[in-house]
């Protein structure tokens, strides 16, 4: 893989891309299989975007949060043969805490696929509701799904990743940012304003959801592109000799400072000691922010008696705190900017893993074919 050093910036590329977590990763792939020149632009010193891990002291390297991939075979199939993970169930499924009660986490998905019903019905939009539940973001479940994740989480993701990267040799410019995007006349291409003046040209740029950009200059105009930020805040809990209620993946409602929890165990199994646990706690960012992190770790500890899913005496043998900031764009903005450019610039969605891999399998499908 080309160093930052060595990406010649004066090239005119086919296609640039804004980030590298794992849906521009296999955009990129794709776009190299059918003989394009591409370049990714990333923020950070290392790939993979929220698909990263962490080594905290005295716990092993572990992903940075609690991660869930909605359920969709096409999609589960596409990720283990192309990035060759395997994967596992969770167990127990994963669940809704709410009202004390757990509830399987379909019925978050029962509810969204309820109300699109309705509304299709209400319209008499029949066709466009068979057209809706081929895609994995509306279905109904009557029995808890068996939901997959890689067998050692992000860690997996993060190899994989990298393999590609050097299996099609994709350029990444790492610790930049964009500036701007100016698209003049669409047949011209596009022309990417980095944060330190680098100016880079390229005949498309392919954004995500989660894009961090400035501005757009399009057509002679210019277009502030707000979004909001959201700092996504996990505490990683190495525990001994507790008593730990078993879940895997739960989405917390009931609490104002945790809003969901994972266990890591399985993922670090070979690198603990005896009788403990390594679980994941995340933490809403405004009680994070207030509270003195030598506070931090009792507060999360007694919320999680609370809600039960430790009891009794045990010992923290270490704790990790960590926080990724994601950025959010505004959707109707999206279809605009690709309008206005004739597809010069294109969004792919990722807000959502599953459903952003899902909505371009029908275009990837060659790379595992």
């Amino acid at each position: 893989m080309p160093s930052s050093s060595k990406i010649n910036l004066t090239d005119t590329y086919d296609s640039v891309l804004i980030g590298s977590g794992p849906i521009n990763i296999i955009e990129a792939a794709y776009l190299k299989s059918l003989g394009k020149s591409v370049l990714i632009i990333e923020e950070r010193d290392h790939p993979a975007g929220a698909w990263t891990t962490i080594k905290h002291p005295n716990i092993p390297e572990v992903e940075i949060g609690c991660h869930i991939w909605d359920v969709d075979k096409e999609t589960y199939d596409f990720l283990a043969k192309f990035f060759g993970l395997n994967l596992v169930p969770l167990n127990p499924r994963p669940r809704i805490y709410k009202r004390k009660i757990r509830f399987p986490y379909d019925w978050k998905q029962n509810a969204i696929g309820a109300k699109q019903i309705m509304k299709r019905m209400g319209k008499f939009q029949f066709g466009a509701l068979k057209q809706d539940f081929r895609t994995p973001v509306y279905r109904l479940s009557v029995k808890p799904s068996l939901y997959l994740y890689p067998e050692n989480g992000a860690k997996d993701i993060k190899e994989a990743i990298q393999r590609t990267i050097d299996k099609f040799n994709i350029p990444i410019l790492y610790k930049h940012q964009l500036d701007q995007l100016i698209c003049e006349d669409d047949k011209a291409g596009v022309s990417l304003k980095l944060s330190d003046g680098k100016l880079i040209k390229t005949q498309e740029c392919v954004l995500t959801s989660l894009s961090s950009i400035r501005e757009f200059k399009i057509n002679g105009k210019d277009i502030q592109f707000a979004y909001r930020t959201t700092d996504y805040v996990h505490m990683h809990l190495l525990l001994k000799d507790y008593r730990i209620k078993p879940f895997s993946y739960d989405r917390v409602m009931d609490s104002t400072l945790v809003h969901r929890v994972s266990d890591m165990t399985s993922q670090v199994k070979n690198e603990i000691p005896g009788n403990s646990v390594l679980i994941c706690v995340g933490i809403f960012e405004a009680p994070y922010k207030s509270i003195p992190p030598v506070e931090l770790e009792n507060r999360v500890m007694t919320e999680i008696k609370r809600l039960k899913y430790i009891s009794g005496d045990g010992t923290v043998l270490a704790n990790g705190v960590n926080a990724f900031t994601a950025y959010y764009n505004q959707p109707n903005l999206h279809h605009q900017i690709q309008s206005d450019t004739k597809n010069s610039i294109r969004v792919l969605r990722s807000t959502n893993f599953t459903y952003g891999l899902s909505a371009q399998l029908n275009r990837w499908k060659s790379l595992v074919s």
